[in-house]
C-alpha cells in the first residue's frame, strides 16, 4: 500500500470530478440529484425518486437499486475525470430520509456538541467532562460487539456514524482537551500542602489520575488499531498520547515479522509497511513533541522512546534483504536525519535506489560533498537549517557556498556571516554589505542604516512620509535594482527645534531622498523588479518602492520574509521548509502580523496599499491596486491624502497617533444595533503576586493563572446561558468583554481568548502580563490587547488583535526589574476600534482604551473626546474611590460612556455615562469582595446613542448639556 495522499493532493485530483458532478447530474437516470457535498474523498449525495410503491402493490425503487445506480454513475465519472480512482462500495451506504431508524444511536449530534465545546474553550472540570463524553463516544458499539458480527443481538443499537470515523474524531479531540487541561490540574503532592482545603463536593482530579486515564485511553486506541490496522491515524494518536518505549516495542514486535520475507499475504504486508513508515514520519514530526512540558504525562522518557524508534529506523535502512519499499526507507531516513545518533554515518548506507536529495543531504551531514556543486550544497544546507534545525559542518562553508546560499536564503547566509569571528572586511566584505550584516559599514544617512538602527520608526505616518520622498526620488523609467544601502535620506539645514515644530508627530526629520551608486550592486536579484514586470514597462517604480517599504517594515536582509517572535528552544524535529524569496513574490502576505506582532502601529490601509504596490499576476484588483495602476501621480495623491488624514489624527495634547482600525463585519447584517458589554473582575493576579516574578512564568503561577482565567470565561458563558433562559426572547449574545489590567498571560491570549472571541463573536479587551516585545523592545511593558472577530465572504472567519500600550508607569511599576530587564513605558499609538452602525448614514461606533494610570492623563482624554464614543479602562488599582470619581468625571468631560474594569481584590469596576438623572448615570458598579464577579452593561440603541452624543438629539437618551468646547457635527 503506497502512502496515502494528503488532503492537499486529493483536492486538485478531484476538481474535475466536482465539475462533472455539477454538470452531469442529469445522467443519473431514474433519480434526481438534489445536493452534492465532498470533503476530501468522502462524498455525500441527496437524490430523489418519484418511483413510489403503487396502489396495486407494485414495488417502487428499493434502496439497493438506488445504491447500484449511484455507484455505476460515480464510477463512470471517476473513470472519465480521475483515472485510477474508484468508489469503495464497502463504505458506501444508502439511508432513506424519514425511514424508521429505531435502535439507531444518533452519534453525529453528540459529535457536533463535543466539537462546539472543544472549539469554544473549557475549564479543567469541563475538560474532564469532555474526556468522559469522548470515551463514551468510542465505547458505544453495536451491543458491545464488533460491527459486521453476525452473532450480535438483533436489537442491539447501531450508530449512524461508522466506528472508525468516531475513533478518529474522538482521538484527535481527546488529544487537544488533554493538553489544555493537564497544566490546570494540581499534583498529588499539592493536595496535602498548606493552604489547600478539600471539602464536600470539592474533590480534585490530579495530574497523576489524568495520566492514568490517558494511558488507558491510548491502550483502547491501540486495541482498535490492532483490530483494524488500516486506521493508522489512531495508532499515531495513541503513541503521541503515551510515548512510552515499552508500548512502542510491543507495536514494533507486531510489525517486524512483516519486514522480512514474503508472508504469503501481500496486501497485509503492504499495510504493515505503511504503518511502520507512518510511525517513522510521526516520530520525526509530532510524536511527543507538541505542547509544553506540563501537557505531557509525567514519568515518560521521550528520549528512550526516540532511541528505540531511531534504532528501528537504522535497522530498516541497513536491512540487506528483502528490500523494503521506497516510502518506508524514505520515512526512516527522514527520522535519522532529524536525530544525531546515526546521521553522520547515513551517507555510508544509502544506495542508488534511494532518493537523490536524501543521499545528498546525508553527504552534507557526513562532510563528503566533493561531488556537490555550490548550488546543490546550499540547497541541502538550507533544508537542514530550516527543516531540521541543523547546520552543515563549518569547514564546507566556502565563499562560493555562502554566496550560493545567499541567492536562496539571504537571512540564513547573513546568520552564517555573523557567526564568523572576524575577517568580514576582506573577501567577505561585499557579501556582508549586501546581506546587511554589519550596519556600521553602511552610510549613516542610508535607508538601510536608519532602518536597522531603529532611527526610522515603524509607524504608519512615518512610513508614508518615507514613501512620499521615495516617489519624488524615483526616475522614470527606472529598471535597475534600488537596494536600501543605495538610498539616502537627507535632513534639512535648520534648527532642531524649528524642525520638530514643523510636522505633527515629530518623528520624521528628513526632507528628501536620493538614489546613488555607492555600495555593492545587488548580485542576487532580490531587489530587482520581478520578471512579470518587464523592463520596458512603466510600473517598475511600484516594486522598487514596495520593496523598500517592506524592508523598512521588516528590517531584514530578505525583506520578503515575515518577522516572527523568537521561540524558546524546542525539541529537534522535522518542519516543512519555507518558500524562497522568488516564490514569495507571488501571494506574499502583507498584513500587520507579518512584521512582528499586534503592537505594530499600522492599519489595514497600509496593509492594502503595500499589497497594491507589490501586485502579482492573478491577484484580484481593488481600489488601491487600481489607483497604483494609474501611475506615480495618482499614487502620490493617494499617499498625500492619507498623510493629511493621519496628521489630523495626531493628538494635539499628547502628540500620539490616534489610529483607527475597521474590521470586516458582514456577519453583522444590520450593523451593531446594541452594544452588550461585560466586565469580569478577576482576582488573580493581584499586586502581591508580582512580588517575585513580574512575568508570572513559573509552573505554579502558570497553572493557577490558567485555571483562574478559564473559570472566569466559563462564568461568562454560564451567565449568558442563564440570562437567555430568563429572557428567551432577548439575544444571548455579547459584544464586548473587558478584563482587568495584567489579568491575562501572553501565552493565553491565543489559547483561550481568541477561541472565545471566535465562538461568541465577541470583542475582547484584556490587560496582558508584563512581557518584552522584541524586536521593538527587550524591556518589559504593560499592555492591553484588543481582540476583534471579523468575517468576510472572501476569507471567512478571522480574529484580529491590536496591542494598546501604556504611556505612563504607575508608582509601583517604576524602577522594578525582572532578570535585569526594567519595566518601561510603551505606547506607540492610540487604537480606535470602529464598529459599524446599523445605518449607513451614521458613522461607526468608536471604542478606545487606556491602561489604568494612563486614564488619569487629561491630555489623552482631551484628544479622544471627539474621536471615541466609548472609553474603556482595564485597571489594577487599590484606590477605588479615586478611580470611581475619575470615571464619573471622565464620562462627562469626554461626553461618552466610560467603563473601568478593576481587579476583584479591590473592586470598583464601574460604567458611567452623562445621561438623564443622577441615578441613571451609573449603569454598572461592582464591589471588591475578593472574589470573581461579573458586571453587565449595554447601550440599547447604538445609532441613537451616537446621534445624541454628537448631534444632541434627545429622541431616546436625555444627554446632559455637553462640556465646554465639545464639538457638534
Amino acid at each position: 500500500m503506497p502512502p496515502e495522499p494528503t488532503h492537499s493532493l486529493k483536492e486538485p485530483v478531484l476538481l474535475d470530478f466536482d465539475e462533472a458532478v455539477r454538470t452531469r447530474g442529469a445522467e443519473l437516470f431514474g433519480l434526481q440529484l438534489v445536493y452534492a457535498n465532498r470533503y476530501v474523498d468522502d462524498v455525500r449525495l441527496v437524490v430523489t425518486t418519484t418511483d413510489r410503491e403503487g396502489d396495486d402493490g407494485t414495488p417502487g425503487t428499493t434502496a439497493n437499486q438506488v445504491k447500484e445506480a449511484v455507484v455505476v454513475w460515480l464510477n463512470g465519472l471517476l473513470s472519465d475525470c480521475a483515472q485510477g480512482l474508484e468508489l469503495n462500495e464497502g463504505k458506501t451506504e444508502v439511508v432513506e430520509f424519514g425511514a424508521d431508524r429505531t435502535g439507531t444511536v444518533l452519534q453525529s449530534q453528540r459529535m457536533n456538541r463535543i466539537q462546539e465545546r472543544v472549539s469554544g474553550g473549557f475549564t479543567a472540570t469541563e475538560g474532564l467532562e469532555l474526556l468522559e463524553s469522548i470515551q463514551g463516544l468510542l465505547m458505544i458499539r453495536s451491543g458491545f460487539t464488533r460491527e459486521g458480527d453476525e452473532s450480535r443481538w438483533e436489537l442491539a443499537p447501531e450508530s449512524e456514524v461508522p466506528e472508525d470515523t468516531r475513533a478518529r474524531f474522538g482521538a484527535f479531540r481527546y488529544q487537544k482537551v488533554l493538553r489544555d487541561i493537564r497544566a490546570m490540574l494540581p499534583d498529588q503532592s499539592d493536595l496535602g500542602s498548606a493552604g489547600v482545603r478539600i471539602g464536600p463536593g470539592m474533590s480534585v482530579v490530579t495530574r497523576q489520575e489524568l495520566d492514568e486515564l490517558t494511558r488507558a485511553f491510548a491502550l483502547v486506541l491501540l486495541e482498535k488499531w490492532v483490530n483494524d490496522p488500516s486506521n493508522v491515524r489512531i495508532l499515531l494518536v495513541a503513541l503521541d498520547l503515551w510515548p512510552d518505549a515499552e508500548l512502542l516495542a510491543k507495536v514494533l514486535v507486531l510489525l517486524r515479522p512483516w519486514m522480512g520475507n514474503d508472508m504469503g499475504l501481500p496486501d497485509a504486508q503492504r499495510v504493515a509497511w505503511y504503518c511502520l513508515s507512518e510511525i517513522f514520519r510521526a516520530g520525526a514530526t509530532e510524536t511527543g513533541l507538541n505542547g509544553d512540558e506540563e501537557s505531557r504525562p509525567e514519568g515518560l522518557n521521550l528520549d528512550d522512546y526516540r532511541r528505540v524508534l531511531i534504532a528501528e529506523a537504522w535497522a530498516a535502512v541497513t536491512q540487506t534483504g528483502p528490500v523494503l519499499p521506497w516510502y518506508l526507507r524514505q520515512q526512516a531516513v527522514l527520522l535519522l536525519i532529524a536525530s544525531e545518533s546515526y546521521s553522520a554515518r547515513l551517507h555510508e548506507t544509502l544506495v542508488e535506489d534511494d532518493p537523490p536529495h536524501y543521499r545528498q543531504i546525508a553527504a552534507v551531514l557526513g562532510a563528503t560533498t566533493e561531488g556537490l556543486s555550490p548550488d546543490l550544497f546550499a540547497q541541502h544546507a538550507i533544508v537542514l537549517h530550516q527543516c531540521f534545525q541543523r547546520q552543515a559542518p563549518g569547514a564546507n562553508w566556502t565563499v562560493g557556498n555562502v554566496e550560493a546560499a545567499a541567492k536562496l536564503d539571504p537571512a540564513f547566509a547573513a546568520d552564517l556571516l555573523r557567526q564568523r569571528d572576524g575577517g568580514l572586511e576582506d573577501r567577505w566584505g561585499p557579501l556582508a554589505q549586501q546581506l546587511l550584516v554589519n550596519s556600521e559599514a553602511l552610510r549613516l544617512d542610508s535607508l538601510a542604516r536608519l532602518a536597522l538602527d531603529g532611527e526610522l520608526h515603524r509607524d504608519e505616518l512615518t512610513l508614508l512620509r518615507l514613501v512620499r520622498l521615495l516617489i519624488e526620488a524615483v526616475d522614470e523609467p527606472a529598471s535597475e535594482a534600488v537596494p536600501p544601502w543605495r538610498v539616502t535620506l537627507n535632513q534639512p539645514e535648520k534648527h532642531e527645534k524649528a524642525r520638530r515644530n514643523s510636522e505633527k508627530g515629530a518623528r520624521f526629520p528628513w526632507e528628501s531622498a536620493s538614489f546613488h551608486d555607492v555600495g555593492p550592486a545587488d548580485e542576487f536579484g532580490l531587489w530587482h523588479p520581478p520578471n512579470f514586470s518587464s523592463e520596458d514597462s512603466e510600473d517598475q517604480w511600484r516594486y522598487q518602492i514596495g520593496f523598500l517599504l517592506r524592508f523598512a517594515l521588516s528590517r531584514r536582509p530578505d525583506f520578503t520574509t515575515n518577522v516572527r517572535r523568537p521561540r524558546p528552544k524546542e525539541d529537534r524535529r522535522y518542519r516543512s521548509a519555507a518558500s524562497t524569496w522568488l516564490q514569495r513574490r507571488y501571494g506574499n502576505y502583507d498584513g500587520q502580523s507579518a512584521f512582528g506582532g499586534d503592537w505594530l502601529p499600522i492599519s489595514d490601509w497600509l496593509e492594502r496599499f503595500l499589497s497594491a504596490l507589490l501586485w502579482w499576476p492573478g491577484r484580484r484588483h481593488d481600489d488601491y491596486t487600481r489607483t497604483v495602476d494609474r501611475g506615480m501621480e495618482a499614487t502620490r495623491d493617494l499617499v498625500e491624502d492619507r498623510i493629511q488624514h493621519l496628521e489630523k489624527l495626531v493628538g494635539k495634547a499628547t502628540d500620539v497617533q490616534l489610529l483607527p482600525m475597521a474590521f470586516s463585519s458582514s456577519y453583522l447584517s444590520k450593523g451593531l444595533r446594541t452594544l452588550r458589554g461585560c466586565v469580569v473582575q478577576t482576582t488573580y493576579p493581584a499586586e502581591a503576586d508580582f512580588r517575585d516574578d513580574l512575568t508570572l512564568s513559573s509552573a505554579d503561577a502558570r497553572a493557577r493563572h490558567r485555571g483562574h482565567l478559564t473559570n472566569a470565561l466559563a462564568l461568562v458563558r454560564q451567565n449568558l446561558r442563564l440570562r437567555h433562559r430568563a429572557r428567551p426572547n432577548r439575544s444571548p449574545g455579547l459584544d464586548l468583554l473587558v478584563l482587568p489590567e495584567l489579568s491575562v498571560h501572553p501565552d493565553d491570549v491565543n489559547r483561550y481568548l481568541k477561541p472565545f472571541a471566535r465562538a461568541y463573536k465577541t470583542m475582547i479587551l484584556a490587560g496582558v502580563v508584563f512581557e518584552p516585545l522584541p524586536p521593538e523592545t527587550e524591556e518589559l511593558v504593560n499592555t492591553a490587547v484588543w481582540i476583534v472577530p471579523e468575517y468576510s465572504v472572501a476569507n471567512g472567519w478571522n480574529v484580529r488583535s491590536r496591542r494598546q500600550g501604556k504611556g505612563y508607569l504607575a508608582a509601583h511599576e517604576r524602577g522594578r526589574r525582572h532578570e535585569g530587564r526594567p519595566i518601561r513605558d510603551y505606547r506607540p499609538c492610540q487604537w480606535i476600534i470602529e464598529c459599524p452602525a446599523s445605518l449607513a448614514s451614521v458613522e461607526p461606533l468608536r471604542l478606545s482604551a487606556s491602561v489604568c494610570y494612563d486614564a488619569t492623563d487629561l491630555a489623552i482624554a482631551a484628544d479622544l473626546r471627539d474621536r471615541s464614543d466609548v472609553y474603556v479602562v482595564p485597571a489594577l488599582n487599590k484606590d477605588v474611590q479615586t478611580y470611581d470619581n475619575v470615571t464619573l468625571a471622565l464620562s462627562y468631560q469626554m461626553y461618552q460612556l466610560v467603563v473601568v474594569a478593576n481587579n476583584g481584590r479591590y473592586g470598583g469596576s464601574s460604567a458611567y455615562w452623562p445621561i438623564g438623572k443622577p441615578h441613571e448615570r451609573r449603569i454598572m458598579h461592582l464591589h471588591g469582595q475578593d472574589q470573581p464577579i461579573l458586571g453587565f452593561f449595554r447601550i440599547k440603541d447604538v445609532v441613537e446613542y451616537r446621534r445624541g452624543r454628537v448631534e444632541h438629539l434627545d429622541a431616546r437618551y436625555r444627554w446632559k448639556t455637553p462640556p465646554a468646547g465639545f464639538k457638534k457635527k
